[in-house]
């Protein structure tokens, strides 16, 4: 929608124009966000996993499993909402202007034949991985 770009276009004109914060500040900041809960995720799947397997105790395993459940999933959507936001930015900030850095990578990363057929690992992190590892622990509810 042009008014739309329009509009996203008057919005960073006005953040530089006023020292405020930026799409740019923004976009480093929900990055770094969303690989800090990432790797907090991960950590967190481990330990229950690592406690899982330690346990002999069939009530020990099914309140590991549950537990691990509920904070990983609730975690879980902690990721999703962030990579959401991160998705958001990098679609504004590719239409900000030819002349901003995101047009000029993407266009020369578009010059690499080989580059163009990888997709974005963004969804890996954003959804995909935390869907893999709340499955896993459903399946982990089966096992016991």
């Amino acid at each position: 929608d042009p008014d739309r770009i329009d509009k996203i276009r008057d919005a960073y004109t006005y953040q530089i124009k006023h020292g405020g914060w930026t799409f740019y500040q923004e976009r480093e900041f929900m990055e770094n966000l969303l690989q800090t809960r990432f790797n907090f995720l991960i950590a967190v799947y481990a330990l229950f996993v690592n406690a899982f397997f330690t346990t002999t105790c069939r009530e020990s395993k099914l309140i590991i499993v549950v537990l691990g459940l509920v904070i990983v999933t609730a975690m879980a959507l902690t990721v999703y909402r962030i990579y959401t936001k991160v998705d958001i930015l990098l679609k504004i900030l590719h239409k900000l202007d030819e002349n901003h850095v995101f047009s000029i990578v993407k266009n020369k990363l578009g010059e690499h034949k080989w580059l163009r057929k990888f997709p974005s690992v963004n969804p890996l992190i954003g959804w995909i991985i935390p869907l893999i590892l709340i499955a896993s622990l459903v399946g982990g509810l089966f096992i016991i």
